[in-house]
Parts: C-alpha cells; structure tokens; sequence
C-alpha cells in the first residue's frame, strides 16, 4: 500500500506532494469524532480510530470540497461522540489563532454533522441515538452560547 493516497476525492491527486491528510471516512462515508477515544489511529474510519478534534475533522471536510468530494447525494457524514467540543480554527485562514474569540468551525456543502453518540455504551448508530438520553454533543461558542447536537 502506498504511503501517500493518490486518490483525494475520489480523483487523482497529481499536486507536487498529493494527498498528506491522515484523515480518511469509511466506506459509507462516515467520519468519527470522539475526545474520549483511546488508542487507534486517529484517521477518522471508525469508532476505534476517531478523530479526537471536531474542529480537524471539519477543516479536513473543507478542504476535500475543493475536490468536489462530496455531493448531495452523497454526503459526508460527521458522528460526534458525547462531550464539549470548541473551536479552534481561524475560518479566515483556517490556522489556529491565539485568540479563542475569533475561531469559529467553518461547515462545508454537503456534510452533515450528528451528534449524540455514545460508543463506549454501544450507541454507535444514529438508530441507537436516544434524545431523552445524557449522551449529548455539545458545540462550545466563543460567547459562553453553545449548540447541543441531540437525536431527532
């Protein structure tokens, strides 16, 4: 298997240092993202191997739609494990800044982010998810306002 995937959005990444992200979805298009996770890989395809920032799992979306990765019939689809998430990237220029004021997560067309998982007790599906449940994702703003991402 090659070091550097040559494939970046289901085409062929001919750049002068081709696809470098170690962030890769699953088969159905699925990326993981779980703060809590131990060990794996950290590339996004599963539970084990979750990515631990939603704000990197984001970025990375992001940056893939310059390669129309992602459409509307076929969307990328984020699954939050439970926890407090907060922002860390600039939107302007997508580096992390000093000042936790100005970052904000940027979304992209065609990906869709749910929250309320709970891998550690098998809520690992979104027929799983239970909206009466404490398994809630929670999207920390910069002004003490925050997004809670429940099933429904």
């Amino acid at each position: 298997m090659y070091k550097n995937a040559r494939l970046a959005g289901g085409k062929i990444d001919l750049g002068a240092f081709e696809n470098q992200s170690p962030i890769q979805q699953d088969a159905a298009n699925i990326l993981y993202v779980d703060q809590n996770v131990t060990g794996g890989t950290g590339i996004g395809n599963s539970w084990a191997n979750a990515i631990k920032d939603l704000g990197d799992a984001l970025k990375w979306a992001y940056q893939q739609n310059a390669f129309n990765a992602f459409s509307e019939n076929n969307p990328l689809k984020i699954y939050v494990a439970k926890g407090t998430y907060s922002p860390k990237f600039n939107p302007q220029d997508l580096e992390a800044g000093s000042d936790a004021r100005a970052r904000a997560y940027l979304l992209a067309k065609n990906v869709h982010v749910y929250g309320s998982f709970d891998p550690k007790n098998g809520v690992t599906t979104i027929e799983k998810r239970n909206i009466l449940g404490d398994a809630k994702t929670i999207i920390e703003g910069n002004t003490n306002y925050h997004l809670i991402i429940a099933a429904g």
